[in-house]
């Protein structure tokens, strides 16, 4: 495949160069007089011309094959990842990043993707602890310490993997409760955290992670109890530990009930950004319950919510001034939100910069 690729790759920089025009070799002075010199000069010049033009066309043309080749090459490259290419699992390299965005790998994120993870975590750990010995000791043992920990998790370049701090594992079905666990026994570090379509996990896995990075500012579980619907024990771990969440991503969690919410909400003051698109199970209770204690949303996303009324939207009004996105879209209203124009102006003079998505 890489010949391939090199292949395409040399026929597009290795393009035709147009050949200079043949120069006229008539002698200046004719016989045949200056008639029969504009005429000659007149056809000579049409046919350099036509045989420009066709030649750019011929070199137009080599290019778009060879560029059509490349993008094919890639195109086939991409479709075998796993399959028939070279890499059947997740390369080493990539994981002693700091931010990993491991979703176009998800094909290939399985329990032992996340235990390597682990161990490059369990050696920042280990390193740590190492060199707050230092603190107590002098002398010979204190260099022999800092020496050991300092080349310790060293990279190339004089680079150091200090442990994991954003984590996107979005469509990684094969990842269950095991691998999350260990990880989160030795990296505590996460800041973005997104375990959305992570359909094998359960509250155990939820629990474990979210408990262990209480400094999370970004958390994305969108989809998640597909396999194995959630009890309330990851809504109520949320709410007890990331009390720094900025933003929290809970689409299509049929799992999610009234009392949940209020548990998981009621913990995270600060949030600003919310997802409960699909949430079907919510009501005007619930979304009241949450704009008063998080008064600090600016986006909010209510798509497919069929139980709320105008009295959700007033309420997110009202207790967020600084609101700046609503949605309220869908397809079978149970109860509709009436009185839209009415509803406009309110939110027009109560949150001027809203954009609401109502249709």
């Amino acid at each position: 495949m890489s010949r391939r690729l090199s292949k395409a790759a040399m026929a597009i920089s290795t393009a035709i160069v147009p050949a200079d025009p043949v120069s006229d070799s008539r002698p200046a002075s004719s016989p045949e007089g200056n008639q029969v010199d504009d005429r000659f000069a007149l056809a000579s010049g049409s046919s350099t011309r036509a045989s420009t033009v066709s030649h750019e066309d011929a070199e137009r043309r080599l290019r778009k094959r060879a560029l059509k080749a490349l993008t094919d090459a890639v195109k086939e490259q991409t479709a075998n990842l796993g399959v028939g290419s070279r890499f059947t699992r997740v390369p080493s390299e990539l994981l002693l990043q700091p931010v990993l965005r491991l979703q176009p790998w998800a094909v290939l994120v399985t329990d032992e993707t996340i235990f390597e993870l682990a161990h490059h975590n369990k050696k920042v750990h280990a390193r740590k602890a190492l060199l707050r010995k230092m603190s107590s000791t002098r002398g010979a043992v204190a260099r022999f310490i800092h020496s050991a920990g300092r080349n310790q998790g060293e990279l190339a370049g004089g680079r150091r993997f200090e442990g994991t701090l954003h984590l996107d594992i979005t469509g990684a079905a094969e990842v269950s409760d095991r691998s999350i666990a260990a990880l989160a026994s030795v990296c505590h570090t996460l800041q973005f955290l997104s375990l959305a379509g992570c359909s094998r996990l359960t509250d155990a896995g939820i629990h474990a992670i979210c408990t262990a990075n209480k400094d999370l500012l970004c958390l994305n579980i969108n989809g998640s109890g597909a396999a194995y619907p959630l009890n309330g024990t990851a809504a109520e771990a949320i709410g007890s530990t990331c009390h720094s969440l900025r933003e929290l991503h809970l689409r299509r969690c049929t799992w999610l009930r009234p009392w949940m919410c209020m548990r998981l909400f009621t913990g995270c003051p600060q949030l600003e950004v919310i997802d409960l698109s699909f949430v079907t199970k919510l009501s005007d209770a619930e979304i009241t319950s949450i704009a008063k204690v998080c008064p600090q949303l600016r986006h909010v996303d209510l798509r497919e919510c069929v139980n709320l009324s105008d009295a959700a939207v007033m309420a997110l009004t009202q207790g967020c001034p600084g609101l700046r996105y609503l949605a309220l879209s869908r397809k079978d209203q149970k109860y509709k939100v009436r009185r839209l124009h009415w509803l406009w102006l309110w939110l027009l003079s109560v949150c001027p910069l809203v954009a609401v998505d109502i249709v």
